[in-house]
């Protein structure tokens, strides 16, 4: 099973066990979540303090949103969206603004010290170096697409252009990343 599908099946595991009032469940979907989900409030909310307070009131309704959850879902999937959607109304009742600017965040500084996580955190650098050389457009694409699990069309709607632009652009940003690994040696 690909590492994906194994964070799915243990989002929705986790989600499953809070539903039945099992709080290692709760711990299980930090665990899992919370690095995704902060970096969400961040890019929307665009401030520390209000990522954190959403972040906080995520987790303070975490069984109300458990209980929403059906099993057959992609759960990681699910809680991403319902992030999305709490900070989107966030921003929207902070600034009193109807439209959201979607911004870059260097996820790398969100990463927590862990040595049980070595392995994955210099993947996460790796990529977040190659992903440096990349324009803001492609960034967003590339962290829609990749920590978000959005489609094309998903990704085209959220930043206002056309699925077939977003689908050159992503193109062009594995491409201009593919380069990099190739002719910096970082694996």
């Amino acid at each position: 099973m690909s590492d994906y599908k194994q964070k799915i099946e243990d989002v929705n595991m986790a989600l499953e066990k809070i539903k039945r009032g099992d709080a290692d469940g709760i711990v299980e979907l930090y665990h899992e979540m919370s690095h995704t989900l902060r970096y969400i409030a961040l890019k929307y909310l665009q401030n520390d303090a209000n990522a954190d307070d959403l972040v906080q009131d995520f987790w303070a309704d975490i069984e109300y949103i458990a209980d929403r959850f059906i099993y057959v879902q992609n759960g990681f999937a699910y809680l991403c969206r319902v992030m999305k959607r709490r900070a989107i109304n966030r921003y929207k009742m902070i600034t009193g603004r109807k439209e959201v600017n979607i911004s870059y965040v260097d996820y790398t500084m969100l990463a927590e010290a862990s040595s049980d996580f070595s392995e994955q955190k210099d993947l996460q650098v790796s990529v977040e170096i190659a992903m440096k050389i990349l324009n803001e457009q492609e960034k967003i694409i590339i962290q829609e697409t990749y920590f978000e699990d959005k489609n094309i069309r998903q990704i085209a709607k959220d930043i206002g252009m056309s699925k077939s632009k977003v689908g050159r652009l992503k193109q062009s940003a594995l491409k201009k990343m593919k380069i990099f690994f190739d002719e910096s040696g970082i694996n």
